[in-house]
């Protein structure tokens, strides 16, 4: 396989190498089961999105159904080079 080529997954297994990183500006909460608490300069890893509107994302050592948006309204993304 050459970079940039595309292919057809047939399993539906998502491998994530690097995942998104976002810290959060304001207090809310997110997902919907469960739903938690986030506070300013916590941190949440954005592993995929999950179709239908949703982002899977890592929190607090466990994975958190989140809805697309909601990264985007309360947080920043951070990348390290």
């Amino acid at each position: 396989m050459k970079p940039g080529e595309w292919v057809e997954g047939i399993t539906g297994v998502v491998i994530t190498i690097r995942p998104g990183i976002s810290k959060v500006l304001a207090p809310t909460m997110l997902g919907d089961n469960p739903s938690v608490r986030v506070s300013p300069g916590e941190v949440l890893y954005t592993l995929h999105y999950m179709g239908k509107g949703y982002d899977l994302v890592w929190f607090r050592g466990a994975h958190i159904r989140i809805k697309s948006r909601a990264t985007n309204q309360i947080t920043i993304r951070l990348r390290k080079t």
